[in-house]
């Protein structure tokens, strides 16, 4: 059933383009969508697992796929 204009967006349910992506093709902290990368730099394009928590319920639980944790010389450990 198509939702009416000016409706409110169910939650967790994609309802059009996404409000905005960065210049790297990253889904933008205002869109509705995960913002996690993969390592061939596509967006996630799965929904928000949270309305405050820029990551899908998978992304969240594994991690940004284009993140990786190493060594860090004086630190201990760093992300890039």
């Amino acid at each position: 059933m198509p939702q009416a204009q000016n409706a409110p967006a169910m939650p967790g349910v994609f309802n059009g383009p996404p409000k905005g992506k960065y210049a790297s093709g990253q889904n933008s902290m205002a869109s509705p969508l995960c913002m996690a990368t993969f390592l061939d730099g596509k967006p996630c394009m799965k929904a928000k697992a949270h309305k405050n928590v820029p990551y899908c319920d998978s992304c969240f639980k594994t991690g940004d796929p284009s993140l990786a944790v190493v060594p860090h010389p004086r630190f201990g450990e760093s992300v890039t």
